[in-house]
């Protein structure tokens, strides 16, 4: 299966849709993509529309087999509905300390029948274990809206964050790893894999040791106790960014709608 992303086309741009399509299939070496993405929504919604619209026609021309959107809320997925647009995934970062879209995008893709792609499932290798405390994570992934803005210089969103109750997740998952044996990285991707309305998850790699490891937590069942666990350390970071669907800006400069 080929999956392809484009991003939001301008006026312009959109004049030339059509071509952009087939220098994509060049590039690719094949005549159709079976599932094209919009990357990002924008606020401007007449200008969503008329990109929505323009995977449209081209899946009636036969380039595209199926759409799916990215990062895309309820409002902007009930736009593609109301024009008549099938949506087959919607890949939203998703993972432990992440689950703003349990709240109301995740439940809409349930019921619309919405396939939810996780990506980000190792939050930057935070869930890892990799690093013994906030702290030893490198600047630039400390950027998201779990850490305080005012201490983290290359933050933009201006929030406090939930370092307090990230700390605690991770002091969690390390028990779990103590007493079960299971590594805090696939804790975080079976976890995923269980939840409701989850199809597929999107697991980074740089060498075949941590692809084969997250092959194997995709393939990993954790008991009922440990997720239940996992529940109750999240969700204190779920309440305190609760709404909050973007990992870099708080919903007043979100893109996300």
């Amino acid at each position: 299966m080929i999956c392809n992303k484009i991003p939001v086309q301008d006026e312009q741009q959109l004049t030339h849709y059509h071509q952009t399509i087939t220098d994509s299939l060049k590039r690719l070496q094949t005549d159709v993509i079976d599932v094209m993405m919009i990357h990002w929504p924008v606020k401007d919604e007449s200008l969503l529309r008329a990109n929505l619209e323009a995977l449209r026609q081209e899946q009636q021309r036969g380039t595209i087999r199926a759409v799916g959107v990215s990062n895309f809320a309820t409002a902007t997925l009930e736009i593609a509905r109301e024009i008549g647009l099938i949506v087959v995934a919607n890949e939203f970062a998703y993972n432990l300390v992440s689950r703003a879209m349990e709240e109301t995008v995740l439940p809409y893709c349930r019921k619309q029948q919405i396939g939810v792609l996780a990506y980000m499932p190792l939050m930057q290798g935070l869930l890892t274990g990799k690093f013994a405390s906030l702290d030893d994570l490198p600047p630039n992934r400390r950027r998201t809206i779990h850490f305080d803005s005012r201490y983290q210089p290359l933050a933009r969103h201006g929030g406090s964050g939930a370092e307090k109750e990230l700390t605690a997740l991770l002091r969690t998952m390390a028990d779990i790893k103590t007493n079960s044996g299971i590594e805090p990285a696939v804790q975080a991707i079976a976890w995923l894999t269980a939840q409701p309305g989850v199809t597929s998850v999107i697991a980074g790699c740089r060498t075949l040791d941590q692809l084969q490891a997250n092959a194997d937590a995709a393939e990993t069942e954790l008991p009922e106790a440990l997720l239940n666990k996992l529940n109750q350390a999240s969700r204190p970071i779920l309440s305190q960014l609760s709404g909050q669907l973007d990992l870099w800006q708080l919903n007043d400069k979100s893109r996300i709608w």
